[in-house]
């Protein structure tokens, strides 16, 4: 049988003799005699066996298989998307909350905030310091970023001793879309390429194959970023408070929602990316905690069992060792209290709302909770709120911050005109420092008296920032004490100690040997790069305007810039702009007028207005 099935190959195989000459290559064949073809001896073929086509296929599928390795080393290597503002924004916030948590790695036992935008916005992670007195800062980002990402990123820095506070968006547990293209897609490939090693090798695939063929191409890094910054001005980097909290106010505009988008996928990519997160923190010695998202009221109102989330939801939590502070309806406020998202919060509400975090996080840190009792009352009024030792309370947490409205506010950390004016009646103290709430006020019939205030001299100012850069803008006539010659380098108050326009960049420690001044009779126009001014091309990108006008120039007027971001702006005066180096962001604006100090806050008491005198 097995002679038989043997020449029964041979004859399929060869169709001729097997002798010694149609045993030779095919090639090799016609090469020698192209002249031999006859109809009754045509040329040999190559023999195929059956192995001869697996080992074709498998070299087919090696090729392929080693093919995408190479393709994705190559986009990751290639494809950038430096010009695109979003992506260098989103790396601009990661690069200073990064020396953020830095510089508070010593002190231990901190306070991290993690989230989308609606933390970056909506939490005062400098106020939470302060009163609390535990180093925070808040890591909120961009709701975009895949929930993973922000949790890999503080992973890498949270320490033993530490608490995450998560605070993510409602579409965030969902995780999905995030890594499509787009700018958190965009911001991984172009600063953040490590990401993909540690992504799950399905996620990175994706990523990689979704990449279109027309961003292919390749971008000077760096080329694009004082355009990104303009394009970004909206949200300034600049505005970063030294816990991470932008300070910005955007435009409003309504968005109506109409339910609380609550998680309903058991294995949504957020939650699995919690339960690793959670055990990771688990065995670092790290404490988790949990505040649902500021978001809008639902617009007709919804039944009480769809305002809680699942009930499995809540049990996943805790299996992952989370604990959940609030409810939903706590961070759920009026649409007129946001800004240009349901999930950003005007400045005036982040207040209030932090505050409340406040009450809920004392305990967590082993302090006595709130009296039960207010022992006074502060008014937020407007859209703008901005933090001031006067506003603090911090020796006071009996004190209860309210939004001044004029709305029914039941239910909301909030109080009418007519409200206030029955709290003054009945003795309780009630502050503000807002010109907005005076005006509310005074349709009730009360009004505000000084009850605290603060000035400083010009060199305690100044001491209280050994190691930072100052931005100086000032119109002619201003006016000079002579107090200032013993503060300023003699260079620059050679310049201002002249009546013209100027602007002037200076810096004082480490940074005071380089300035950079302009000054004109008529129209002065200081622009620069900091890392420009003080030789240091590490430095965060940080874009300075500051432009003065004399009388026949249009002004007299100043205004500093910082970032595109306008951050003061005066008639007379010097105003100064403090900036921090590592974060690039203003952290103090001030207005010296006439005199050695300057005012830095005023806090008013609020009391019945005098009968108007019968004529």
């Amino acid at each position: 049988m097995g002679c038989r099935l043997t020449a029964l190959v041979a004859k399929v195989t060869y169709p001729h003799p097997m002798t010694e000459k149609a045993l030779e290559p095919a090639g090799r064949r016609l090469r020698r005699d192209p002249g031999e073809k006859s109809a009754s001896q045509p040329y040999g073929l190559v023999p195929i066996y059956a192995t001869s086509a697996r080992k074709f296929a498998l070299v087919w599928i090696i090729t392929i298989a080693l093919c995408f390795p190479v393709y994705g080393i190559t986009a990751a290597m290639w494809v950038t998307y430096d010009a695109k503002p979003e992506p260098a924004w989103i790396n601009s916030m990661i690069h200073q909350k990064d020396v953020m948590l830095d510089r508070r790695a010593k002190k231990g036992h901190r306070l991290i905030i993690v989230g989308g935008s609606n933390a970056l916005f909506g939490i005062d992670g400098e106020l939470i310091e302060r009163k609390l007195h535990v180093p925070t800062v808040n890591y909120g980002l961009h709701a975009g970023l895949p929930f993973r990402y922000m949790l890999h990123r503080v992973s890498k820095k949270m320490q033993p001793g530490d608490t995450v506070l998560l605070d993510p968006e409602y579409d965030l547990w969902a995780d999905g879309s995030r890594y499509l293209p787009g700018a958190p897609f965009e911001y991984i490939f172009t600063y953040d390429k490590r990401y993909l090693l540690d992504m799950p090798l399905p996620k990175a695939a994706s990523m990689i194959a979704s990449i279109p063929l027309a961003d292919w191409k390749f971008e000077k890094r760096g080329h694009h970023e004082f355009e990104n910054l303009q394009a970004t001005a909206g949200y300034n980097v600049g505005s970063m408070s030294r816990s991470g909290d932008i300070r910005v106010e955007v435009g409003y505009h309504p968005q109506i929602v109409t339910q609380y988008p609550f998680p309903w996928d058991h294995d949504a990519g957020g939650l699995i990316a919690l339960r690793a997160f959670g055990a990771e923190a688990k065995a670092k010695g790290v404490r988790v905690l949990l505040t649902w998202p500021n978001y809008a009221r639902p617009v007709p109102d919804i039944p009480p069992q769809d305002k809680v989330p699942p009930d499995w939801f809540s049990r996943q939590l805790a299996e992952d060792g989370v604990t959940v502070l609030n409810k939903p309806t706590d961070t759920s406020f009026p649409n007129e209290w946001f800004m240009d998202s349901y999930y950003h919060v005007n400045q005036c509400c982040r207040r209030v709302r932090t505050e409340e975090l406040i009450a809920l996080l004392r305990p967590q840190f082993g302090l006595p909770p709130v009296p039960q009792k207010p022992t006074g009352i502060f008014l937020v009024a407007g859209t703008q709120h901005h933090l001031t030792d006067g506003n603090l309370f911090a020796d006071d947490p009996g004190v209860r911050f309210r939004y001044l409205r004029t709305e029914d506010p039941t239910g909301l950390p909030a109080l009418t005109p007519a409200q206030v004016a029955g709290l003054v009646r009945e003795g309780m103290p009630v502050y503000t420092d807002s010109e907005e709430a005076g005006k509310l006020l005074a349709t009730a019939g009360l009004g505000q008296q000084i009850s605290a205030t603060n000035r400083v001299t010009i060199a305690q100012w100044f001491a209280k920032y050994p190691q930072h850069i100052f931005c100086l803008a000032t119109p002619p006539d201003h006016p000079l004490d002579p107090m200032w010659k013993g503060v300023l380098p003699p260079e620059v108050y050679k310049h201002l100690a002249v009546d013209a326009p100027m602007g002037i960049v200076f810096g004082s420690g480490r940074y005071a040997s380089h300035k950079y001044i302009i000054s004109n009779k008529r129209d002065a126009y200081l622009q620069t790069s900091l890392a420009t001014v003080f030789h240091q091309p590490k430095m965060l990108p940080t874009w300075v305007d500051a432009h003065a006008w004399a009388r026949d120039g249009g002004g007299p007027l100043a205004i500093i810039w910082v970032d595109y971001g306008e951050f003061v702006r005066i008639t007379r005066g010097i105003a100064v702009c403090v900036i921090d180096p590592g974060i690039g962001s203003v952290i103090e604006t001030v207005t010296f007028g006439q005199g050695p100090d300057v005012e830095t806050w005023r806090r008013y008491r609020v009391v019945e207005s005098a009968p108007a005198s019968q004529p």
